[in-house]
């Protein structure tokens, strides 16, 4: 197997936003608000690794604002803390098309954004599992809430409804009233599917329950097939197995029951038998299994990419679902190269993939949670674009053309100038910290006798605000051949990095001296560091009249430097005339040229118009046959 190039390639910064600094406030309340909070709160009584905990140290661990690419990058839809933007790629992504206000989110990293195959919907959903279809000038069209049967009417605002994607699909029966089948898909494992029109709205069409939860889904249109990540079969000792990952295939029907279990082997099928009375019990099953938490469907749909809330990543073969390779993290190559743009400590999961694509059909993004962004070989997970290191863990997204676009977050941590008021504490942030179980249930206890005795000896700490400063930006990794990389890196003035590429690719080292020469004023540091170095003889003899300097000396050295260039075995020579006149028509008939051209140098005139003149015919004394060479001349009297 040949070895793979590097892939060369060109950062962009296509926009940026500074939102208002956030005032993050721990709550003084130890007894949480709702049961699904209270499960949460209890947490160490269970499993460490269910289902729902993997996927929710997954996402809270990634950035709030979320993007998606809609026709293979044409448009970009990126939503913010309040506000949905819509950009085009004709203006590079800087100004924006359409903009529309949304409901701020107390879950905002399990929001979604999923564009529509001909982008004549963008649909959002919401952590409690709403979902907002808008179309190209980000007009709302319609909602559809969530399914939810809490007694007494409560409303949910949790993130119980949280929506784990949100699929667009081709009508399974033609009709013109509607234009595409959605299918919402909870983390819990419920399935709804709607049938949607920019002018009818939405209609429920059918409804299906995945047993045991979802982490992730894909849908693959190559195979009319759902791919449903959800709980690992415990009994299942083969690490090569779908079962073995909590790996499953649905064919899609037209008819009821619209989905089917798809049994793509024998083996599988046999393991599925005798798997089939098995059933997940947080406390009996296995508490280290390696949950799917993402997935991602290669351009040909030919392969499936998943990440695991271990850090492990893995291929697999469709339709088959046949593992091809598994990464676990520590043989991930450059897994555990810290960030040069960041300074905080080692935490738990750090190194962990924070989001995938496919940069193409056989490599694959990975972008990591300590902000390395990096393309690798879907067949040995190589490198071929080292690490791009961004702020915070980057959201990325790849569109035709071998370009990915990637949303990264800067962020700091300072206290207000005052506090707000007597009752907060300014503290500086602490992420990582938690309260140890004995502190938790000492603040309880204080809570309760306060309220039963109102006495400030029990009163529980202040509440402790922290200020976050956060800073977005959109950028662009593109690949590019070496001429037009190094084209890009001498405009910029990156002269150094286009001098290591002319280098290692054998291109024309002069356009940087070129450029460098004409950048700066003549002087003797620009003729040493620049013009002498110039490969191209003709080119430089021509700046040498080209380039009126503005100051005397500096016209002097340009003439010395110009007839050194054109023949320095003349300059050199020592046959000098003891008299001769001043005045120019003389000069031009000396036959010896000699002294004619040691005098072009030592009688500099007071004018520089005047040393112009004298500057050309000192040159063209020289060397006539240089200056005269070209069928072009480059300089006039």
């Amino acid at each position: 197997m040949e070895e793979r190039k590097p892939i060369l390639h060109e950062l962009y910064v296509f926009s940026e936003w500074k939102p208002e600094p956030e005032y993050l406030q721990k709550p003084d309340n130890i007894l949480p608000e709702n049961l699904s909070a209270l499960w949460r709160w209890l947490k160490f009584f269970g499993p460490k690794k269910s289902l729902l905990d993997s996927v929710s140290a997954f996402k809270e661990n990634q950035q709030k604002w979320h993007i998606a690419l809609g026709d293979e990058g044409k448009v970009i839809a990126v939503l913010t803390d309040n506000i949905l933007e819509i950009r085009t790629k004709r203006s590079e992504y800087a100004t924006i098309a359409a903009r529309t206000t949304v409901n701020r989110d107390a879950y905002p990293q399990w929001r979604k954004v999923v564009w529509s195959p001909d982008c004549s919907f963008v649909a959002v959903a919401y952590g409690n599992g709403v979902v907002s279809f808008f179309d190209l000038t980000a007009s709302n069209l319609f909602n559809i809430p969530i399914d939810c049967n809490r007694p007494g009417g409560l409303e949910c605002t949790d993130n119980t409804h949280a929506v784990a994607d949100i699929i667009f699909m081709p009508l399974r029966v033609k009709d013109n009233k509607w234009n595409w089948e959605v299918l919402i898909v909870t983390y819990d494992g419920a399935l709804r599917a709607f049938l949607v029109s920019a002018t009818e709205g939405c209609s429920l069409q059918h409804t299906f329950r995945f047993a045991g939860g979802v982490a992730a889904v894909a849908h693959s249109a190559a195979h009319d097939t759902l791919y449903v990540a959800g709980v690992p079969r415990g009994s299942c000792k083969d690490p090569s197995s779908p079962l073995y990952a909590g790996l499953t295939a649905w064919r899609i029907l037209s008819d009821d029951p619209y989905y089917k279990l798809s049994v793509v082997s024998d083996s599988l099928e046999a393991q599925m038998a005798s798997d089939s009375l098995h059933l997940y019990i947080p406390f009996v099953s296995s508490k280290n299994l390696a949950f799917i938490v993402q997935m991602v469907i290669s351009p040909d749909g030919s392969h499936l990419l998943c990440v695991h809330c271990t850090g492990e990543v893995s291929v697999w073969r469709l339709p088959l679902l046949k593992l091809q390779n598994r990464w676990p993290l520590a043989i991930q190559p450059q897994h555990d190269v810290d960030n040069p743009l960041e300074t905080e400590e080692k935490r738990e999961g750090m190194y962990h993939p924070a989001d995938v694509d496919w940069w193409s059909n056989e490599d694959i993004i990975i972008s990591r949670f300590n902000g390395a962004v990096s393309v690798c070989s879907s067949s040995d997970l190589a490198p071929l674009l080292q690490a791009q290191w961004l702020r915070g863990s980057a959201r990325v997204a790849s569109h035709s053309g071998a370009a990915l676009v990637a949303l990264e977050c800067e962020r700091s941590t300072h206290q207000p100038r005052a506090p707000r008021s007597q009752s907060t504490e300014l503290v500086k942030q602490d992420a990582d910290s938690e309260d140890t179980m004995y502190e938790l249930t000492k603040e309880m206890v204080k809570s309760i006798l306060y309220a039963i005795t109102d006495i400030e000896t029990f009163q529980p700490k202040p509440k402790k605000i922290t200020v976050v400063s956060r800073i977005y930006r959109l950028l662009g990794i593109k690949s590019t051949t070496p001429e037009e990389l190094f084209a890009r890196k001498i405009e910029s003035g990156n002269y150094e990095e286009a001098l290591a590429l002319a280098d290692s690719f054998h291109l024309d080292s002069d356009l940087v001296y070129q450029q460098q020469w004409r950048k700066n004023p003549v002087s003797t540091d620009a003729i040493q560091k620049y013009l002498s170095k110039v490969s191209k003889k003709i080119w430089a003899v021509h700046q040498c009249v080209d380039r009126l300097p503005e100051t005397l000396p500096a016209a002097r050295e340009l003439l010395q430097f110009g007839l050194e260039l054109t023949n320095q075995e003349i300059l050199h020579a020592s046959d000098i005339p003891s008299a001769f006149s001043s005045t120019s028509m003389v000069q031009s008939k000396v036959s010896k040229k000699i002294w004619a051209v040691h005098q072009c140098v030592d009688r500099l005139p007071e004018t520089l118009p005047a040393a112009r003149e004298l500057l050309q015919f000192g040159l063209e004394l020289t060397n006539q046959e240089i200056l005269h060479g070209n069928t072009t001349l480059l300089f006039s009297h």
